[in-house]
């Protein structure tokens, strides 16, 4: 239970209170700023909670951006 509890605790620390991740939000205008003529930040969806799937971030065990 208390490991649960830390996932649980861990990943709602990047949400705002509206249930927006604030890494998402970071990787959008980073992602607004570049040319991107091949589409290979396609699947990169300004409504998603988790970036971790997306095309060119790599992410940590407890699921935070650790690059690009």
């Amino acid at each position: 239970m208390q490991t649960f509890f830390l996932f649980w605790a861990s990943a709602n620390v990047m949400l705002s209170p509206k249930g927006v991740n604030f890494e998402v939000q970071a990787l959008m205008g980073i992602k607004a700023s570049l040319v991107d003529p091949h589409g290979v930040l396609d699947n990169w969806d300004g409504d998603s909670v988790d970036p971790c799937s997306w095309a060119m971030v790599t992410c940590s065990f407890e699921n935070l951006v650790i690059g690009l």
